[in-house]
């Protein structure tokens, strides 16, 4: 991750921007707010503990695409995104309203409830749309609408902030490119237009069609040697048609052996999102270790030999826990529900660089959701010897942007896919 220059960190402290420091604030309304179409989800949001030897983590789980009414496209005040936050046990909610950061008065004056709360910005560009976590300053990133990824990551990462690339499976109506385009090897690569993207939005709630597309796209960069984490996100707008917290980011941070959580959630979420130390849910919970690696770690390991393995899981409405070297399922155990079940397992090491990861599908696939309901981060398997590039490909200077993508490449069908979506949501236009 990009480091904090001493001039943002001076502005931070000047501004009062964390996220973990107390305010002498009101108390929060208790009484539920007015919820137009509200609805309240049984889920058992409680995950499991991962410890690795010494090392302890626990879930902080966060939703980081969120829009209150500030959003000319959204419904919902602040006090009522917070009492809702309460209510799905999220630990950390990043609100990410169009072009502003104007929600750090409210928040600065009016919450002091158990909810952490860190200020971003959904802006838009030739790449469609990205979120940008942890804004320094309450007037915006100030990135012109129109700029392309190398400008608006530098701006970020200079603030000490994150870049995601936001619903990629979605055809933005008024741009010339498919957002995809910014997801493809050449453009990820060190030295690409999309070099400055720290994490890959696959699974947004309102746009999941795609996701399984995208996953398979994502791990044939994976298959190439390039990572670049997911995460998974409810681009919450209004109660009626969207659940905020659905899916969840559950980020694994760093605890003492009583299970206290050692960092504040800010810093965790700047070590663990880039690295890919979290994965993607909404419901179930996971620990998976690879020869005491946690999904974002990599383990070095000699082709021919064998790594122990071992996941434990639990879904409240069960499903298939499906284990993958690469592309290959390995592992299948079926969860029944509720029920906790570990399994253990060992890894044939390949003779080339590769990776595990977990899915869980589903027992049976609703309309409006994809057929999993939790995804990894994968462990990467750096057979030696060892691999000098890193995992986005070697510093060649700048790579031209990718061919293809351009509207007029795409079928009629697909056009015609991405119309009907601006029509039966018009003021995502607006965005």
């Amino acid at each position: 991750m990009r480091g904090i220059g001493p001039t943002c960190i001076a502005l931070a402290a000047l501004v009062g921007l964390s996220a973990d420091v107390a305010h002498a604030w009101p108390a929060p309304e208790r009484h539920p707010p007015t919820m137009r179409g509200f609805r309240l989800e049984a889920v058992d949001w409680e995950f499991l503990p991962v410890d690795v030897g010494e090392r302890h983590f626990r879930v902080v789980a966060f939703d980081g695409h969120v829009h209150s009414d500030i959003s000319r496209d959204a419904l919902h005040p602040i006090s009522e995104l917070m009492w809702l936050a309460e209510r799905k046990d999220l630990d950390l909610l990043v609100l990410t309203d169009h072009g502003s950061s104007a929600a750090r008065g409210y928040l600065e004056s009016r919450y002091d409830g158990p909810v952490q709360t860190l200020l971003g910005e959904e802006v838009g560009g030739s790449f469609g749309h990205s979120v940008i976590w942890d804004i320094r300053s309450h007037h915006g990133i100030g990135v012109a609408a129109g700029q392309g990824m190398e400008a608006l990551g530098a701006l970020v990462h200079g603030q000490g902030g994150t870049v995601v690339l936001a619903h990629p499976g979605w055809w933005i109506g008024r741009n010339t490119w498919d957002p995809r385009r910014w997801m493809q090897y050449d453009a990820l690569r060190r030295g690409g237009i999309g070099d400055e993207i720290d994490a890959l939005e696959l699974w947004n709630q309102v746009y999941w069609e795609r996701s399984r597309e995208l996953i398979d796209e994502w791990v044939g960069l994976l298959e190439r040697g390039l990572y670049v984490p997911i995460v998974g996100d409810s681009d919450f707008h209004r109660a009626s048609s969207h659940r905020l917290g659905d899916p969840r980011n559950a980020m694994l941070c760093p605890s003492d052996a009583r299970g206290t959580i050692t960092e504040t959630a800010r810093v965790c979420l700047h070590e663990a999102v880039p690295m890919g130390r979290l994965y993607v849910t909404d419901g179930p919970s996971i620990d998976l270790q690879i020869a005491g690696r946690v999904p974002g770690e990599i383990v070095e390991a000699i082709g021919g030999s064998r790594l122990a393995g071992e996941v434990r899981a639990r879904a409240a409405e069960g499903g298939t826990l499906e284990v993958f070297v690469g592309r290959e399922v390995v592992e299948r155990v079926t969860l029944a529900p509720g029920l906790d079940v570990s399994h253990r397992f060992t890894v044939a090491v390949p003779r080339e660089d590769s990776f595990v990861r977990v899915e869980i599908q589903r027992p049976s696939v609703p309309d409006d959701r994809p057929p999993f309901s939790l995804l990894t981060n994968p462990v990467r398997i750096d057979v030696l010897p060892r691999r000098t590039d890193g995992w986005r490909g070697p510093d060649e200077g700048p790579i031209p942007g990718p061919p293809g993508f351009r509207q007029e490449d795409v079928s009629r069908p697909e056009r015609e896919r991405a119309q009907r979506r601006v029509d039966l949501h018009p003021e995502a236009e607006d965005r």
